[in-house]
């Protein structure tokens, strides 16, 4: 069990209030410069958490959109020294994960990495291709009180939905349909699925994979304690032709999901 972290009593504290926003941005996408203020911007407009995106080469879990914007930072020259400076200027306005894969985390060692993380003011890390079970990294890891997020899917068995409860993680990454994240139709299954889980689990839990538009956050956040939007941001910033232009669209898009999630019972 893990001991109680800051992120731990924020998660519970706001979903007695509010259905949780989180929101993922990829460090160094479009430009080096841009992150910080379109962090700072998604917590005005109403996100509760950020997520930001470690850029990697070879990304399991992400689809075409994340993983050009990936390649697109990769290219810009974004680096873990520049991913902790980074995080150390948007974790001032509010709580800020990592998330990314266990490569980068090794790249610089278990210690550091975790160490570096505290120092950046990081609230905790997403790391899809860790597993659960107790390892050296893993102990290290926890030992230092900073929290790790979990995962479940369609695919999980019940004994690892419990499993994952087991861990009294600060919150449940579910993950709404099988594959990768993107912006896709939801139909009554994935619905069905999640009231299922929202009955299982005792922990709280956001769902990412699949959330393009307020519509779709209100729907998934009705049968869960809130959402994660990754794809349709960077999508959405993609489409600008500066600087200006790309914080007037996560101003308009968070907003409009914050809205729609605060309309939610």
């Amino acid at each position: 069990m893990q001991r109680h972290s800051n992120l731990h009593t924020f998660i519970r504290d706001a979903r007695a209030k509010r259905k949780l926003l989180a929101i993922y941005l990829t460090c160094g996408y479009p430009r080096l410069d841009w992150t910080t203020d379109l962090a700072s911007t998604a917590f005005e407009a109403g996100a509760d958490l950020i997520e930001l995106g470690m850029p990697f080469s070879d990304p399991l879990a992400d689809g075409s959109v994340i993983q050009e914007c990936s390649q697109r930072a990769l290219e810009q020259g974004v680096t873990l020294d520049f991913l902790f400076h980074t995080a150390s200027q948007i974790s001032k306005p509010g709580r800020v994960l990592f998330m990314g894969y266990m490569n980068s985390v090794l790249a610089k060692g278990t210690r550091e990495f975790v160490t570096r993380s505290q120092e950046s003011g990081m609230s905790g890390a997403i790391v899809p291709d860790w597993p659960i079970a107790k390892n050296a990294e893993t102990s290290e890891w926890d030992e230092a009180i900073l929290p790790r997020v979990p995962f479940v899917a369609p695919t999980s068995s019940v004994e690892r939905i419990r499993e994952v409860d087991a861990l009294d993680a600060p919150f449940i990454y579910a993950v709404s349909v099988a594959g990768v994240t993107g912006m896709r139709e939801l139909d009554q299954g994935v619905l069905d699925y999640l009231s299922k889980l929202k009955a299982e689990l005792k922990t709280p839990f956001l769902v990412g994979f699949g959330v393009s538009d307020a519509d779709s956050a209100k729907r998934l956040a009705s049968v869960s304690d809130g959402v994660i939007v990754g794809s349709a941001v960077l999508k959405g910033i993609g489409t600008t032709k500066n600087f200006e232009d790309a914080k007037k669209f996560v101003a308009e898009f968070v907003g409009s999901l914050r809205r729609a999630l605060d309309s939610c019972k």
